[in-house]
């Protein structure tokens, strides 16, 4: 009887605990979910994307360090602050190159004559990471998919990128001949760039070192 009395109570114990571990399990679920939703910063996946609140503030953050440094703004003290922020806010370095880039050119200001004199900084950015041109290209397509004025730019940007040779013909023109995307930044850019994947083609078929790129 005693052994029975025993076995009842270290069954009761058990359901006691596990029911106890079942709450606590279902509160901090709940209070995670809560703090998500508040935030309006993760996607159905749980992860960040480049339009959310946080990520923003990551933007404001990186454009604030670049304007106090001015025109003496070092590559490898900027890339170290940018770490630092990514760091502190758990971001990819997808996200990263894209907050880079909003946060050199903030207000869709990105073209081909304020690229080159920063073009060090994203590239830094780019080699750090190792980062193929695919994900380069979504990085600029999001940008554009912020500050949609700033659109028609982006083929003379294209231009800076390949002589610098961030990227190959190929590596582009494979990439720019996928009928969709990761997103509808994608759609956006593609007819946009087109101009720029037909200079390349006649640069590739032309056995002229120079290629007329007035009509990019």
């Amino acid at each position: 009887e005693k052994s029975e009395n025993h076995e009842k109570k270290e069954k009761k114990e058990k359901k006691e605990k596990k029911e106890k571990k079942d709450k606590k399990e279902k509160k901090e679920s709940k209070k995670t979910r809560s703090n998500s939703d508040a935030s309006g910063s993760l996607d159905a996946a749980g992860a960040l994307v480049f339009n959310d609140e946080v990520m923003q503030n990551v933007v404001t953050k990186i454009a604030a360090f670049v304007e106090e440094a001015g025109d003496s703004l070092d590559v490898d003290e900027f890339f170290a602050e940018v770490r630092a922020i990514q760091v502190s806010q758990d971001f990819d370095n997808d996200l990263r190159l894209y907050a880079v880039i909003a946060g050199l050119f903030p207000a869709g200001s990105l073209n081909k004559k304020s690229l080159p004199p920063l073009v060090d900084h994203v590239i830094k950015i780019i080699d750090n990471a190792k980062m193929a041109p695919p994900q380069v290209f979504t990085a600029f397509e999001q940008y554009y998919a912020t500050f949609p004025e700033s659109l028609k730019g982006y083929p003379m940007v294209l231009k800076v990128l390949y002589d610098e040779e961030v990227f190959d013909d190929s590596a582009c023109i494979a990439h720019y001949s996928q009928d969709s995307s990761s997103g509808e930044w994608f759609d956006q850019a593609k007819p946009v760039v087109q101009p720029f994947l037909n200079w390349l083609q006649e640069s590739e078929e032309s056995s002229s070192e120079e290629v007329d790129v007035d009509g990019i």
